[in-house]
């Protein structure tokens, strides 16, 4: 919050540190109404002795939306690359193939709400129907096999290519790790610089794809340039 000066700068029953809380407690408690998920942070900050606590029952969904306003996306953003990283253990059963720790890569689209706002920013999906009915967000993530951690995302309009997006989550990479792709993003230049974060790749190609074959290798497969 002090990093980006959304610190509470006067006493508000919503205040910047409690709405943090409550974010990320929407977030884990989807299925939950609004007004229930507050009343579990408020218990549990109350137990902690967080000061506050006893005014924050009063506030409205009106009043919590006007303060997730004020706090911006920023230090949710902030805050996720922070706490984001691989969670599997050596014991975790799927996460590993002999000396890799497994990452999934892979995009998908989310339907938006339509306003003037997400259309003009995200833009729609036209097909031979003719143009989509709402706004589409590109996104593509990096994701922990076995524990399905999401290590790094990256999104923006959907016209923008899966593979440009792609090179926001290569500080994600490392070595000791085997990034499994689709299709979508076979290219040398991308692998390139996959590798050069220390990272392996595991790629599917399409059928079409043609690789010249530079030397067999006894299990059946093959080294191509």
């Amino acid at each position: 919050l002090a990093e980006h000066g959304k610190e509470s700068l006067r006493d508000r029953l919503l205040t910047a540190e409690f709405l943090v809380y409550l974010i990320v407690a929407l977030s884990v408690y989807m299925p939950n109404a609004l007004r229930e998920v507050l009343r579990c942070v408020i218990e549990g900050l109350r137990t902690l002795g967080y000061r506050k606590g006893a005014n924050i029952s009063v506030a409205t969904k009106g009043a919590i939306s006007r303060a997730r306003t004020r706090l911006g996306w920023e230090v949710m953003k902030a805050l996720y690359e922070q706490v984001a990283r691989p969670l599997a253990t050596p014991k975790t059963r799927g996460a590993w193939y002999k000396r890799w720790r497994l990452a999934a890569l892979d995009g998908t689209t989310l339907a938006l709400a339509y306003t003037a706002k997400n259309e003009e920013a995200f833009g729609t999906h036209a097909s031979k129907e003719g143009e989509g009915a709402f706004p589409l967000l590109k996104l593509v993530a990096l994701v922990e096999v076995g524990t399905h951690a999401v290590l790094r995302m990256a999104f923006d309009a959907c016209a923008v290519a899966e593979v440009v997006l792609a090179e926001h989550l290569l500080p994600a990479m490392g070595s000791g790790m085997l990034v499994i792709e689709d299709r979508g993003f076979v290219g040398y230049d991308w692998w390139r610089q996959v590798r050069g974060t220390g990272a392996d790749i595991l790629c599917r190609l399409r059928k079409n794809m043609h690789l010249p074959v530079h030397r067999r290798l006894p299990d059946g497969s093959y080294l191509s340039v």
